[in-house]
């Protein structure tokens, strides 16, 4: 029995001996940079795997890396030179000279839709407030707040009529009207004019040359008309003529004052939020109370000329109220 035991014991011992020896021998043929079969031991000389240290080394199986390679990154290889940056964490990069997205989006709506079309007129809710009434709530007969200072310029053209006024002509007339608006309904105003007289021709003589400034109160009643406003009121005040005339070497001259009663009459129509346009008709019957006159270098003489004949003064003007 004891026999028998050992025997099996070396053959066992000479069959486990057998196999190792054709183990090696298969290593030995094997070429290099392939891998054993599966079950196989590994090759005599290769590392163990897995290496001391964990992760196994460079060239387990593979050839080994040159000898500047860098060392691997813990996500991998580097990436090659001039290789494109990887895409962000919102996708790949906008294109060159791409216009930059909106800081909160695209743009809200119109609020109100889209815009009326040209010259279309402007909705209700838009239209301008009226202007506030004025602070006495007085107007004028355009509707708007009533301007207590007037202003009233004034040209146009005068003729003298009646006795005495065969030789005048027409001439020129300017002046202004300037006072205060006390209500909607009445003015009180003063009158500034001069008239510029003109003469018929006479042989022998040079034209003469006659200026008449008048000096007067006129008071003027407004009164609507529509739109329109119109001026109507009495005057009474003081006048003043120069009149100078050569007849060869001979210079006259004379000067006269004296009073006037007459009457304006007129109508303006608004063309702005301020202006008026219109005109003015007036009359005047100017009567002399002093006269003087001197021939060359003597001396003057002056007199009175009491209930001498009047003089009626006619003109036409156009007037601007400013």
């Amino acid at each position: 029995m004891t026999n028998t035991l050992v025997a099996m014991a070396a053959a066992l011992a000479l069959g486990f001996a057998s196999t190792q020896a054709q183990a090696q021998a298969q290593g030995q043929a094997q070429p290099q940079g392939q891998n054993p079969g599966p079950g196989a031991p590994p090759a005599t000389g290769s590392p163990a795997y897995p290496p001391a240290g964990g992760a196994p080394a460079p060239g387990y199986n593979y050839p080994p890396p040159p000898a500047n390679a860098a060392p691997p990154s813990a996500f991998g290889y580097p990436p090659p030179a001039n290789a494109a940056p990887p895409p962000s964490a919102y996708g790949y990069p906008p294109p060159p000279n791409a216009a930059p997205p909106p800081a909160y989006g695209y743009p809200p709506p119109p609020a109100y839709g889209y815009p009326p079309p040209p010259n279309a007129r402007a909705p209700v809710g838009y239209a301008a407030y009226p202007a506030p009434p004025p602070a006495d709530g007085q107007r004028d007969a355009a509707g708007r707040p009533l301007r207590h200072f007037l202003l009233v310029p004034f040209i146009g053209i005068h003729s003298y009529r009646g006795d005495g006024a065969d030789d005048a002509r027409p001439g020129l007339r300017l002046g202004a009207l300037i006072g205060g608006q006390l209500s909607q309904g009445f003015s009180l105003d003063g009158e500034l004019a001069i008239d510029a007289e003109t003469f018929k021709d006479q042989a022998g003589t040079d034209s003469p040359s006659s200026f008449t400034f008048t000096l007067a109160l006129a008071p003027l009643a407004h009164v609507a008309a529509g739109s329109a406003e119109i001026l109507i009121g009495p005057k009474i005040g003081f006048w003043a003529n120069e009149y100078d005339q050569t007849q060869g070497t001979d210079t006259f001259h004379s000067s006269s004052t004296g009073w006037l009663l007459g009457l304006n009459a007129g109508v303006l129509f608004p063309i702005g939020r301020r202006v008026s346009l219109g005109g003015i008709f007036a009359f005047d019957v100017e009567e002399s109370d002093r006269y003087c006159s001197h021939m060359n270098s003597n001396s003057e003489t002056c007199q009175d000329v009491m209930n001498a004949y009047p003089s009626k003064l006619v003109s036409l003007s156009f007037a601007l109220r400013l």
